[in-house]
């Protein structure tokens, strides 16, 4: 999924090019040019793109691209800006910077509280999905897609507060659904898969040992939550390695929780429990999705 400052829906969707005082004329010759942020060539001109460049760029929106020249596009590193500039090779001063992956490298240990460290891991994984890729020192790497992904939104779904939410299933008794877990629970999933939920549901629960003893007891109580989504999902997103199994449930003191299970294309299973509908609702993006 692309950052959200780089989404061409955001309410600044562009960049204008300023160029600082006394520019070369490679960088002057940029001064006032807009694109969309998503445009590669801002990966060849963001500034600095060389020694002592004191350029900058600016939020713009479509109407204020308008007053320099409108919003243009590169081609194959070409633009056209009252002239044409060839930036389509590397900088010759040796400088790279592509903004798109300013912030696709996530470092949570540097979150000291284990519930917000793995609270903030899920919750990167529940809104990027498989682009989200687990590095070895424990980082994780928002890693973009060739495949478009669509939101619930672009598909013009409406709000999972609108679904008819199942009963919460009956709670499980912790020591049950852990002996259940390691043997491997086969199912017969909604849109007519199988999917085994196993021993790679204990292993992404206790990432790096963040979740509490606490925290892994009250999610072995709500594996018929789990089972329940699997088996009568209200919708199913595929992504380019995983499916998502997607479902809400009526809490007792009223309002809704969600369960998402996400089974990689290799068969392995993880699943997260949603404390929102918001949340269900952000994790409803892929190539495609089945209602049912």
């Amino acid at each position: 999924m692309t950052p959200y400052f780089l989404d061409p829906v955001f309410p600044w969707p562009n960049w204008r090019y300023l160029t600082g005082p006394n520019p070369r004329d490679s960088h002057a010759a940029l001064d006032g040019f807009v694109a969309k942020k998503t445009d590669p060539i801002w990966s060849r001109i963001f500034p600095p793109w060389g020694f002592r460049c004191n350029c900058s760029v600016e939020d713009c929106d479509d109407d204020e691209a308008k007053e320099f020249g409108g919003v243009k596009a590169s081609v194959n590193g070409k633009i056209d800006n009252n002239g044409f500039i060839d930036l389509s090779g590397p900088s010759p001063d040796g400088f790279s910077f592509n903004p798109a992956e300013a912030f696709s490298l996530i470092d949570p240990s540097r979150i000291k509280d284990p519930g917000l460290r793995l609270e903030a891991i899920e919750q990167t994984e529940i809104a990027f999905g498989d682009v989200v890729q687990r590095q070895p020192d424990g980082a994780l790497k928002v890693v973009p897609t060739k495949q478009k992904y669509a939101t619930w939104e672009e598909n013009n779904l409406k709000s999972a507060k609108t679904w008819s939410a199942l009963s919460v299933p009956d709670e499980i008794a912790p020591e049950k659904a852990l002996a259940m877990l390691k043997k491997g629970i086969e199912l017969i999933a909604g849109d007519g898969g199988t999917v085994v939920l196993g021993k790679e549901v204990l292993k992404h629960w206790a990432i790096d040992k963040q979740a509490s003893e606490k925290e892994i007891t009250s999610r072995l109580k709500k594996l018929n939550a789990a089972i329940a989504t699997v088996e009568s999902p209200h919708e199913v997103w595929r992504q380019e390695t995983q499916k998502r199994y997607l479902q809400i449930f009526n809490k007792e003191g009223g309002g809704y929780e969600g369960c998402l299970v996400a089974v990689t294309n290799d068969g392995k299973a993880r699943t997260y429990f949603i404390r929102s509908v918001k949340g269900v609702d952000n994790s409803r993006n892929g190539i495609s999705y089945e209602a049912f």
